[in-house]
């Protein structure tokens, strides 16, 4: 069986905690960056000050108006 990455392991658990730490103590930590299909979320950990970005990626689009 392959080993689960952290990046996988962040993703299983739907980014709610630092991926350094692991404390849910976060917050968003500035201005996302929207570009190419994507945005990038800044984030920090306020129990031990590590930063890192959210990568969310366009997958498709769903109608609200027919």
């Amino acid at each position: 069986m392959a080993e689960i990455t952290k990046d996988q392991k962040y993703i299983n658990n739907r980014g709610e905690y630092c991926p350094y730490c692991l404390s849910k103590n976060i917050t968003k930590n500035g201005t996302p960056t929207i570009g190419g299909g994507s945005i990038k979320i800044p984030k920090r950990c306020i129990t031990c000050d590590y930063e890192w970005r959210d990568h969310y990626a366009l997958i498709g689009y769903e109608e609200t108006k027919v």
